[in-house]
């Protein structure tokens, strides 16, 4: 799986309604931070909703081709595989359909890219 895919698919063939709704609050009024890009698995930092000295580290790995593989070292990923800041990083990929667009950092003010 790539890239490309999570934009032809919907983040709720993965991620329930409920959390589906943090996640978009999350990706319209916190910092989301690509850092990396190996292969086919993203690294990003993801600010928490009520604490925003706080970051969480989430890596989705897109290599399997049935659906990408979450990692987040928040607390609710251990109950919620697709916890609200996985669906958050989500989100930004998606609206980010070229990762190395030049102008990607104008298309949402909090995506940033190091």
């Amino acid at each position: 799986m790539n890239i490309i895919l999570i934009a032809k698919q919907t983040i709720e063939d993965f991620v329930s309604t409920k959390t589906t709704t943090k996640a978009k609050r999350i990706f319209e009024n916190c910092e989301i931070v690509l850092q990396k890009m190996e292969d086919d698995v993203y690294y990003f930092l993801c600010q928490s909703e009520s604490d925003e000295h706080q970051n969480y580290e989430v890596e989705i790995d897109f290599q399997v081709v049935d659906a990408p593989i979450p990692f987040c070292d928040c607390p609710q990923h251990e109950n919620e595989e697709f916890c609200k800041h996985v669906a958050a990083c989500l989100f930004f990929l998606q609206k980010s359909k070229d990762i190395n667009h030049p102008s990607l950092q104008k298309k949402h003010k909090k995506m940033l890219i190091y």
